[in-house]
């Protein structure tokens, strides 16, 4: 590639003097100014430039050759490739896409190697500024080098940026930083003034917010909120402490123009500030927590391990190495589900490992995947606490104690730092193979399960889908030989299938064995169907342990219904021949009486497809995603508000939740009710999916909670009709007034899920978070990024961990019984402000959810507490909603039927928050296109994951 002609070159030479300071105001140009402090330097540089124009798919810079200049785009677009070499055949790989303001070619001219990648004009011309390789260097190289030095050691220990690995990545946010000096004392935000368009990191001294008191140390940051939503300031900031040896707080700022394509977004949702206790719990006080998000055991985009994982041989172990390991697994309750078998693979599977000391063993805010053992030697704890500007010391380990078991489940951040005070040896054991060997036992014993459910003729009648809500409440029991199952003549209480051994069958009177069963047999039937008392003795024999499973005559009869409709008795001729005959039909489904949706109920999805152009929407946002934002948008062709959630395909690959998103816009696609976000379009874009959904002006349920505390009978009146409140009055009690207003808020949380339990789809992700008000002021069930078609059951593990359900959290597969253990959760939380299982870690609250134990209010009304706890039962052959009647059973509790309310009438539910209008006119309204950017461009081979969206 050439410069432009000599002539013309020539002729520029005036313009380009002249023009210095215009070309100084470009962002990029006055960024690379920082590092040249005298006016006739940058004035050299400046006029140094040359202007270069490229065609479209020209080759601006090659791999492997040598690099000379360095470029500056002014107009335009180009891609950055990076040719590899795999098994003799040449492949080239997207790694960004540059624009007006980026830079390239730097590196080579740093290190004085070859071009480390490929760049390509994309757009129809593009125009660089060209600078040689002396000019550059002499202005430019060692400071630039020096200040990649200083930043990026520091960016690595900033939460939000684990996850740029690529050093090249780095070095474009440590490019794109302007540091700033603050004197102790200085103001750098006034409350409520107009943001200055910066993203803050805090290098050293404390910066304190005067309204939340919040104190931002070493590594924490702010300003993302103003820059997200467009917002002014939220609050004072002012530089409270300098930090040390020095009269001043310092900053590195980015503008938002860097901060949207540099800073990977999703990493705010999953970094540990963003879940810390919003409210201290003080005396008197109900204990709130920040935002909850769901978690995500694995990458759904694939499975859980590649397909040809094997599990690798761990390091040998000593006698006394193998029972610390042991002692250490079966006293945690990570471990407490596996049986002997799974105990025995996981420590064969783990790894030994030496560390010095002095070294971290693992790092706060870093993600966590092994769960550690310590084998001897000592190492301590640390937490730095946010705002805090050194670590504290909360913890010692030392041999037989153990670490780091939420990082089994999935990839969370670590919550504190582990250092070693002395060498250690460690024996670790890493996720993959952990859910491995959890996920194939299970799903094994399922299988079998349901297989051995087949094979028993008394079962023929049922259904798969009886057989496998069967297998729900199987419960697993061992006989040592001699030992007696069933005794005769009294109460028959059970129903036995045989896994493994043999038993025999005996009677008062009658001398010998009447008859032995062995693996498929099955007993105890008549104890099922009647309940009356046993004819004969059943015992376990041979010289083995006898295995079974059982199911009791009342969880049958919970689960699949009356038992002489269900199942048939064994008949026999007088030859002691077993008939098979006089088997019932199968029966339905169970799930109970569905309240239809409303003739009324009509949205209108998009009658055709839709284009980025079509809509205009504000500046600001309403909320931020994992994977981008979420705007209001207005439809210029109807003038119809709706809300636009766009996802970045990049980020959304990146961390291989393609199916989730995927999903998603095909439940939505198929959806549609009053209590419900609908969907009003979809639309792709080379770098965006974007759903076009309802609009819900009223926020979340979280938001209203955060602003009341819970919702109590004076707050909740606020939000009622006249009509609602005047019932409320004439009721005698008045303690059941907050119960009568959270009727109305539940109903319209129950019938979305019971009718998107009626086509198969399960929620999975129930939360006040995901509960919106809509303009009407009812409630809209949200956020469909975990829901799935559920038919028998699922082994993912997803949710949100205050509202995950006990079989969710072992990982025994799950169905919709997972819905009506949050709805339990949601209806305690909106009475009480606070969740029944909340805790300071996610495994204190996993440790509740177990255990099973919920602490009622004494002020919460009897009705309310009775019904929590029928939807709060670990035992799903006893919750309400997964039983033979659905939600029914709910429906017809007295919580309910006290306020005599006609779930087939829509129209009795009127609005639960009055709200004023909205007024579109008060917004100013821009194009799409200018806000919804293609800052991340998704990768070629990336791209036929999200076809069908």
């Amino acid at each position: 590639m050439k410069p432009a002609s000599t002539k013309s070159a020539k002729a520029d030479r005036p313009k380009l003097t002249t023009a210095v300071g215009s070309y100084a105001e470009m962002p990029q140009v006055a960024l690379l100014c920082q590092y040249m402090p005298e006016e006739e330097e940058r004035r050299a540089f400046i006029e140094s430039m040359a202007l270069v124009k490229v065609k479209q798919g020209e080759c601006i810079m090659r791999q492997g050759d040598k690099g000379n200049n360095f470029y500056i785009i002014k107009d335009g677009s180009c891609d950055v490739e990076i040719e590899t070499n795999e098994r003799g055949e040449l492949r080239r790989t997207l790694m960004r896409t540059l624009g007006p303001g980026s830079w390239c070619g730097e590196q080579s001219l740093l290190t004085g190697n070859a071009r480390s990648a490929t760049v390509i004009s994309t757009s129809a011309e593009v125009t660089l500024l060209m600078v040689n390789r002396r000019m550059f260097n002499s202005c430019l190289g060692n400071k630039i080098m020096k200040k990649r030095d200083m930043i990026v050691p520091f960016l690595k220990d900033v939460a939000i940026f684990t996850e740029l690995r690529d050093p090249y990545e780095c070095y474009l946010v440590a490019d794109a930083i302007v540091t700033k000096e603050f004197a102790q004392g200085a103001t750098i935000h006034e409350v409520g003034h107009a943001s200055d368009g910066l993203f803050y990191l805090v290098e050293s001294g404390v910066v304190e917010g005067q309204t939340s008191k919040k104190k931002f140390a070493r590594c924490d940051y702010f300003g993302q909120v103003e820059l997200l939503q467009g917002a002014a300031n939220q609050e004072k900031r002012v530089a409270s402490q300098a930090g040390e040896g020095k009269s001043f707080v310092v900053c590195h700022t980015l503008c938002k123009e860097d901060f949207m394509k540099l800073v990977p977004l999703h990493a705010f949702v999953k970094d540990t500030q963003q879940q810390q206790f919003a409210l201290a719990n003080d005396a008197g006080s109900t204990k709130m927590r920040g935002r909850r998000f769901g978690e995500s055991a694995e990458a759904t985009t694939g499975a859980i391990a590649p397909p040809a994982f094997k599990l690798p041989q761990g390091s040998k172990k000593s006698p006394d190495a193998l029972a610390r390991i042991m002692a250490a697994i079966k006293r945690n309750i990570i471990f407490s589900r596996l049986n002997e078998q799974q105990v025995q693979l996981l420590q064969q599977v783990m790894s030994e490992h030496d560390v010095g000391a002095g070294q971290n063993v693992v790092t706060q805010g870093e993600k966590g995947n092994h769960f550690y053992v310590v084998d001897s030697g000592e190492l301590d704890v640390f937490v730095r606490a946010d705002g805090a500007t050194e670590e504290q010391a909360v913890k010692a380990f030392s041999a037989g104690d153990s670490f780091g078991e939420l990082a089994l489940m999935y990839n969370c951040p670590r919550t504190a730092t582990i250092r070693a005070r002395t060498d250690v040896v460690l024996w670790s054991l890493d996720r993959v193979s952990f859910r491995m060997i959890v996920l194939e036992a299970n799903t094994k014993k399922t299988t079998m399960y349901e297989t051995f459910l087949e094979k028993v003729q008394l079962l023929e009648g049922l259904s798969k889908d009886q057989r496998n809500r069967m297998v729900d409440a199987l419960e697993e029991v061992q006989f040592q030989p001699g030992e007696s199952i069933i005794k005769e003549d009294e109460e028959g209480t059970h129903f036995y299938m045989i896994v493994e051994g043999d038993v025999s069958v005996t009677k008062k009177g009658q001398e010998g064995e009447l008859a032995r069963r062995s693996t498929s047999d099955y007993f105890g039937e008549l104890s099922l169907k009647t309940g009356s008392k046993t004819m004969a003795t059943v015992t376990a024999t041979g010289s083995k342990p006898c295995k079974l499973v059982r199911m009791d005559r009342g969880a049958f009869q919970r689960l699949l219904g009356p038992l002489d409709s269900t199942i048939a008795m064994r008949k026999y001729t007088s030859s002691g021949a077993e008939l098979t005959s006089g088997l019932s039909e199968p029966m339905g489904d169970g799930s109970g009486a569905l309240t239809a949706v409303p003739n009324d109920h009509a949205f209108e999805k998009a009658a055709g497809p839709l284009k980025l152009s079509d809509f205009v929407v504000t500046s600001g946002t309403l909320g931020e995603g994992a994977f981008g934002k979420v705007r209001r948008c207005k439809e210029i062709s109807t003038g119809k508000v709706f809300a636009l959630k766009q996802m970045q395909k990049a980020d959304i690959a990146a961390m291989g939740q393609v199916e989730h998103i995927m999903q998603e816009t095909q439940i939505l696609s198929t959806i549609s009710h009053p209590f419900v976000t609908n969907k009003y379009a979809s639309i792709t874009t080379d770098a965006n999916l974007i759903l076009i959904m309802e609009f819900c002006p009223g926020g979340d349920l979280f938001d209203q909670l955060y602003k009341h505390k819970c919702f109590t009978p004076d707050d909740a009146a606020i939000f009622t009709s006249q009509e609602q409140r005047q019932a409320c009055e004439a009721l005698v009690c008045s303690t059941l007034l907050d119960a009568c207003i959270t009727h109305s808020w539940l109903e319209q949380v129950l019938l979305p899920l019971e009718y998107l339990h009626a086509l198969g789809i399960v929620h999975r992700d129930l939360k006040l978070e995901n509960i919106l008000v809509a303009q009407d002021g009812a409630l809209k069930l949200t956020d469909f990024g975990f829901a799935k078609y559920i038919k028998y059951r699922s082994w993912t593990l997803c949710g949100t961990p205050e509202y995950l359900a006990p079989e969710l959290i072992l990982e025994k597969g799950h169905g919709k019984a997972v819905d009506y253990w949050a709805f339990g959760v949601l209806f305690f939380e909106l009475l009480n402000g606070h969740s029944p299982f909340e805790a300071e870690d996610h495994l204190a609250t996993y440790q509740k959810i177990l255990d099973g134990t919920v602490k009622y209010p004494s002020k919460m009304n009897a009705q309310a507490v009775d019904l929590i706890g029928k939807l709060l039962q670990k035992d799903i052959s006893r919750r309400y909603g997964n039983l033979k009647d659905g939600t029914s059973d709910i429906k017809n509790h007295p919580f309910y039927t006290s306020r005599k309310f006609n779930w087939d009438d829509f129209a009795q539910r009127g609005s639960v928050f009055n709200l004023p209008p909205f007024d579109a006119s008060k917004y100013t309204w821009e194009p799409a296109e200018k806000h919804v950017t293609e800052a991340k461009r998704c990768k070629p081979e990336d791209q036929k994951l999200f076809e069908g969206f």
